[in-house]
């Protein structure tokens, strides 16, 4: 990688990265995937809109599953999965990200116990490859000290499994400016 945001490969420079993203974190039963599913309306991951409180949209891919969750040997490392978010995969079918802002819904899940595969793994690859983390959402638990380090916005939902699913979501996108 050259300068912040600009991707460097053995072909050369792709061009300017310009990658936001909005982050759930979360213990397993945590409900993530289920506050995504009722912030987005979206059953599987897939390309959407959401609109703000000030009456604009943003256009972003959402992935419902925990980017960390999934025990598979074969899913991609931190590196891999950002490198997968900004060129076309099969791990982000969102078309090739050239040019331009892109935006990022996902949700990571907490203490995996995993080597290389906790949330702080895949936030800092995030943040080497140029990402901006325009927020994070701790769920079910408080905020974990190494959050504020990322120097996004964040907040914590204490109880997220006696409440309403959508009363989560609420708050998520009260905090985020989302309608």
């Amino acid at each position: 990688m050259s300068e912040a945001g600009t991707i460097v490969t053995t072909r050369g420079v792709t061009g300017p990265v310009d990658l936001h993203c909005w982050v759930l974190l979360g213990q397993q039963g945590s409900r993530k995937g289920s506050t995504i599913r009722a912030l987005t309306g979206v059953y599987r991951s897939k390309d959407i809109e959401v609109m703000l409180v000030n009456e604009q949209s943003l256009r972003l891919w959402c992935q419902v599953q925990s980017i960390n969750e999934p025990e598979k040997e074969e899913n991609p490392s931190p590196d891999e999965w950002v490198k997968s978010c900004i060129f076309h995969s099969p791990h982000y079918p969102m078309p090739s990200l050239i040019q331009g802002r892109h935006n990022i819904l996902i949700a990571l899940r907490l203490d995996r116990g995993r080597a290389g595969r906790e949330p702080e793994d895949y936030l800092n690859a995030l943040c080497r490859a140029g990402a901006t983390i325009e927020s994070i959402v701790t769920l079910g638990e408080s905020t974990r000290a190494w959050t504020p380090l990322y120097g996004a916005p964040y907040a914590h939902i204490i109880d997220t499994k006696s409440v309403p699913t959508n009363s989560v979501a609420a708050q998520v996108r009260q905090f985020w400016g989302w309608r």
